[in-house]
């Protein structure tokens, strides 16, 4: 595998058309991992540092009551969906149709969008997504996160007229984790192409009901997605592969961060870009993402959700020349809990509670 070198000037493509610039908190180190400290040249795969804390404090504000979905402020209204305290209602359906506890597992506590910004600048905002919240407007009508913070915006900065706001990537409605948005055209326009070219960095952390033949490794599969049952399903070989409509190469990396009695929590680096890549990556190995029903888990978790969570985005500001490093802190849940104090990475709780203390 060719080494990654961390610099302020763009990285060459390497390889199938993917952009090696490393980062981390503090880069990888050159044993093959991420670790804090300065940025080094690195090898194969991920090694577990202190991880990644959250950025700004979360602090606990209202359960969301039943409502068709999270608004900003103090929890969700309306009719059926979300609902606050026990989990999720309606039993153990998919992510497709089914409702979402507010917060982690069994729907702990909401916390309001301005608490979960965890980036901001004049060009960017990055929000620590709730399991449960969807992105971008679907045919389900729930409110989604892109409305709720143009309305934050405007309430912030007050602006006048309509708040603009690009959306390069997405987070699929039962995750977690660090979301990007763009506030000018130009940083959209920028961005955009810096996502195609792989010259943005992301880490994903997962909890999987047991572990990959190897310890750390590389994935490498053609996915192709069916858009009839919005699943995607991954392939070794490309002559399988193309018996489907428009397979896709989908590359990650990962390694084994921690594990418990029944779980094992891997680090993965995305080198590519695929609809549910990850899920179905790993699903296609026998290895499964606690709570995803329809990649094969034994059973749903109790906020609906699963426990795949955007830990980390990594990138050379496109305006400024900056490095960006983003990290979104662990939910707040019991499983994501042990796995906070095997890793040293803080979940909301913790974090506002240190932000209490100051």
């Amino acid at each position: 595998m060719k080494k990654y070198y961390a610099s302020s000037s763009r990285s060459e493509k390497t390889g199938a058309g993917v952009a090696k610039r490393a980062y981390a908190r503090g880069g990888f180190n050159s044993k093959g991992g991420i670790t804090d400290g300065n940025r080094v040249p690195c090898g194969k795969g991920f090694k577990s540092g202190n991880g990644v804390s959250g950025g700004k404090g979360v602090k606990s504000g209202n359960g969301a009551s039943g409502g068709k979905g999270f608004k900003s402020g103090n929890g969700a209204s309306g009719g059926k969906g979300f609902k606050s305290g026990s989990g999720a209602s309606g039993g153990t359906r998919s992510e497709d149709r089914c409702a979402f506890s507010a917060g982690g597992e069994g729907g702990k506590r909401f916390k309001p969008l301005e608490e979960r910004v965890i980036y901001e600048d004049n060009h960017f905002i990055a929000i620590n997504k709730l399991c449960g919240e969807i992105v971008q407007a679907d045919k389900s009508g729930d409110t989604c996160l892109i409305d709720d913070l143009k309305a934050y915006l405007k309430r912030k900065y007050d602006k006048p007229g309509n708040v603009f706001l690009g959306l390069p990537h997405r987070l699929d409605r039962p995750t977690s984790g660090a979301v990007l948005f763009c506030k000018t055209t130009k940083a959209l326009e920028r961005i955009n192409k810096m996502f195609k070219d792989g010259d943005v960095h992301k880490v994903y952390y997962a909890i999987v009901d047991k572990n990959l033949q190897n310890k750390e490794g590389r994935l490498e599969h053609y996915v192709v997605r069916n858009t009839k049952v919005n699943k995607s399903f991954a392939y070794k070989d490309l002559q399988t592969a193309h018996r489907f409509t428009d397979p896709q190469k989908a590359v990650l990396e990962y390694e084994e961060a921690s594990r418990s009695e029944r779980y094992v929590l891997l680090k993965i680096r995305l080198l590519t870009g695929r609809h549910h890549q990850i899920r179905a990556q790993l699903a296609a190995c026998g290895v499964h993402i606690k709570g995803d029903l329809k990649y094969g888990a034994a059973r749903s978790n109790p906020d609906g959700g699963i426990s795949l969570h955007s830990g980390e985005i990594h990138f050379v500001h496109p305006v400024s020349g900056k490095t960006v490093d983003i990290s979104a802190s662990f939910p707040e849940s019991d499983i994501w809990n042990v796995f906070s104090v095997k890793t040293g990475i803080k979940t909301d709780a913790e974090i506002a509670k240190s932000c209490e203390k100051a």
